[in-house]
């Protein structure tokens, strides 16, 4: 066997020299980390306090652009506040000078001339104070006391030229229906003017004003006349826009009776679902970048017509589009076309159909409304009279059905005892409901209950009546008898005798 023989590296040996020279590069690398180590936390002390610093700013800024938005909400709650006083106190002011001037009679004007003037000059400065909401109470006064109507007591009318009823708002509900008769404003500001559901009697005058973006949806104005077939004579034109401007305005289902728009600007105004009738007066009107005119009773019921009617009738029937018209020139061929169409529309079967249909429809409606509101009343005064004399449920559908076969209204709802009894719980209730509310009255100078009295004069039991002898009280739980000396009540005597004792 043979053995392998290794060799032995052999390390030359290391002087002192550089022994000495590796420890002392040892010994500098580990100062200079002691030295990082040392300087390393008053570093992170100190970015630590810079980081607390900032987010510290950042928190009291945070809560000061709170404070100062705090406080700009409460200075604009009182501004707001101050407004609304200040707007108060002009219109009282306004109302409570003109209601001096024109109601009562010792007065220091000569004539009415000048009480008129006057009156414009207070009219106009409280315009230019008020908002938009006043605006519109200051509106309806003038119109109620008679000064913005063409046909006054004093034949004057006041002269609004000028006038500031911006953004006013004259909106119609159920219970509040507005009806303007010879409504006369000539020059006004009523940009952005809002007239809802209103209706114009006898004419109305709104020549020279300005009326951008004025809303009259649903609005009626009603004709100089009544038109029973279209071949009648048309009317006087009452309804009058000459030379105002109405861009951007709203005429949506509004129905226009004898109206002139001379000199007009209607451009990029809606006239959908508008009816016409009577006598419409377009000349030198600018009717540029209009949306499509609807005649309202043809779209509503031209699909329901005879087939006789809508043999040759296309699906656009009834649909016009305005053309582009320059105000300050001729009337173009389009123009004029669009005018023979509107004629010729108007003579056709078709719509003549369509709108005997919409008249029966309205006449149901409002027939239907008279009926139901009458019948209401009818079956009240039912419930009343059943109430008081003392009759039940049974009675009452009796009675009912009695008033049916006389030929009076009560409406098609049935009417059961059941609802009867409802209605005498509801009645009783509220009547403990307001007994209680007087008797349980505080005195605001004494601070206690007022007193009351009772008064009754006897009681009848099983259709007997009998004497009051003793009275009793439950108060808190309490119960009280209360005798009495003589009975409230003799009926042996006459009414002499009993006044007399």
């Amino acid at each position: 066997m043979f053995r392998v023989r290794r060799r032995r590296k052999l390390v030359p040996p290391i002087s002192y020299p550089y022994l000495k020279r590796k420890s002392k590069h040892q010994s500098r690398c580990i100062t200079w980390i002691n030295i990082a180590l040392g300087a390393l936390i008053p570093m992170m002390i100190g970015v630590g306090t810079i980081i607390i610093a900032i987010v510290n700013q950042n928190i009291e800024d945070k809560r000061r652009q709170q404070d100062q938005d705090l406080a700009y909400l409460t200075r604009l709650q009182d501004q707001q506040l101050a407004d609304a006083l200040y707007y108060q106190g002009v219109y009282k002011t306004y109302i409570e000078d003109i209601s001096n001037i024109l109601f009562k009679l010792n007065n220091s004007f000569i004539d009415i001339e000048k009480k008129m003037k006057y009156i414009r000059t207070k009219t106009l400065t409280a315009l230019d104070e008020l908002d938009w909401q006043h605006r519109s109470r200051l509106f309806l006064f003038l119109y109620e006391t008679g000064l913005l109507s063409s046909s006054n007591t004093t034949n004057i009318s006041l002269d609004l030229s000028g006038a500031n009823f911006v953004n006013i708002s004259i909106s119609s509900t159920k219970r509040k229906k507005f009806h303007f008769n010879k409504l006369k404003l000539l020059s006004v500001d009523l940009t952005n003017a809002s007239f809802i559901d209103c209706q114009f009697d006898q004419g109305a005058d709104f020549s020279d004003s300005l009326m951008v973006d004025a809303k009259f949806t649903q609005s009626t104005f009603k004709c100089s006349k009544t038109y029973f077939v279209y071949t009648d004579p048309m009317g006087e034109i009452h309804i009058h826009f000459d030379r105002s401007n109405l861009e951007r305005s709203d005429f949506t289902d509004t129905y226009l009776c004898d109206a002139s728009f001379i000199g007009t600007n209607l451009a990029s105004s809606t006239l959908s679902g508008i009816t016409f009738q009577g006598w419409i007066k377009f000349q030198r009107t600018n009717l540029t970048e209009m949306e499509l005119m609807t005649c309202l009773p043809c779209s509503k019921h031209k699909t329901h017509a005879p087939k006789q009617l809508r043999a040759t009738i296309k699906s656009s029937f009834g649909v016009f589009k305005f053309i582009e018209q320059d105000g300050g020139y001729n009337q173009t061929q389009k123009f004029r076309d669009l005018k023979k169409s509107i004629r010729v529309h108007l003579t056709i079967n078709l719509h003549i159909w369509c709108t005997k249909e919409e008249q029966k429809e309205k006449e149901e409606a409002d027939d239907f409304m008279r009926k139901n509101e009458k019948a209401g009343y009818n079956i009240g005064r039912i419930a009343l009279f059943c109430i008081r004399t003392g009759l039940g449920g049974l009675k009452f559908v009796e009675t009912i059905n009695l008033i049916d076969l006389c030929g009076g209204t009560v409406g098609n709802y049935r009417h059961s005892r059941y609802i009867y009894d409802r209605l005498r719980d509801v009645m009783a209730e509220e009547m403990k409901l307001k007994i209680t509310e007087y008797l349980a009255r505080m005195d605001p100078v004494l601070q206690h209950p007022v007193p009351f009295g009772i008064t009754f004069d006897k009681v009848t039991l099983l259709k007997r009546s009998i004497q009051t002898t003793v009275l009793i009280t439950f108060v808190d739980g309490v119960l009280t008898p209360i005798y009495l000396q003589s009975p409230l009540c003799k009926t042996e005597l006459s009414g002499k005798e009993l006044a007399d004792k």
